[in-house]
Order: C-alpha cells, then structure tokens, then sequence
C-alpha cells in the first residue's frame, strides 16, 4: 500500500553480527513501550542464508557477514521533521553502535559513511569503477573510486 507519488522520509541503518541479549535490551530500551519517536518503521532484518558471504557466486559483493540489519525511517514533510527523524535515528544507532559491524550495507545507509566492504570486495569494485567508469559518469549516494 505504498503511496502513489514519493513521499520525503529519512533513515539509516547498519549490520549486526549478532543479537546478544545487551543489543536487544538496548534496541527495545529504544523502540519498546513509553517511547514517542518521531519514525515510521524501524526494522530488525534476520540475514543469513543465500545472504551469507560465499553462498551464492556473482557480483562484487557475494553476501552480507551479518545476522541482522537494522533499519529505521520517518516522514520528513519540513525542515523540523527532518531534524527529528536524524536525531531519533542517531540516537538509535548510537544505542546500537557497540553491536555495529565492521562493514555496513549500501541500501540502507543513507548518512551513515564508513567502510561497506572487505579490502578485496572494495578492490574489486575499484577494478570495475575503472574498467567500465574512466570517466565517472555513473554517480551514486556511495560512489566507488576508481583504482589508482
């Protein structure tokens, strides 16, 4: 039931390698009963499966080395929502932050900056940015250099 025409929202995300139970009080200590915050979804992802690295071949990015992602996204009709939407998310990740892993996933960081991949998986990407982008046409949210 998505609405028909795009709608201005904000969020972020990061990968979990686990959920011991520290990682989940605190993400219910964020999310549970008695908090009014100002998002949409926040969302815990079971991974794993077809999504663990080296299960399925293709691609630069062969799987995800984590057993959760987390997501969470508001509405940002003004100026005002939007400040509330990145303070609410900043304040989860923070919460989450000593359960981060290492490398996040692209689809769902938004703000977030950082590593998303293993020095060979980034490696790899160089390689195509540089045989098939030389000129850097093709932009993204989280562009991939070209090698040097």
């Amino acid at each position: 039931m998505d609405p028909p025409h795009p709608v201005p929202a904000a969020g972020d995300g990061m990968l979990l390698p686990g959920l011991p139970s520290g990682a989940l009080a605190a993400f219910l200590g964020m999310t549970g009963a008695g908090r009014d915050l100002p998002l949409l979804s926040v969302e815990l992802r079971h991974l794993g499966g077809a999504l663990r690295p080296g299960t399925v071949r293709g691609g630069a990015v062969d799987g995800l080395d984590a057993e959760s992602a987390l997501f969470a996204a508001g509405i940002t009709p003004d100026a005002a929502g939007v400040t509330a939407v990145h303070a609410a998310v900043d304040e989860l990740r923070m919460a989450m932050s000593p359960w981060a892993a290492a490398t996040g996933y692209r689809n769902f960081a938004e703000r977030s900056r950082g590593r998303f991949d293993s020095p060979e998986v980034a490696a790899r990407l160089r390689a195509v940015k540089t045989a098939y982008d030389p000129d850097d046409l093709i932009h993204a949210n989280h562009p991939v250099p070209s090698a040097e």
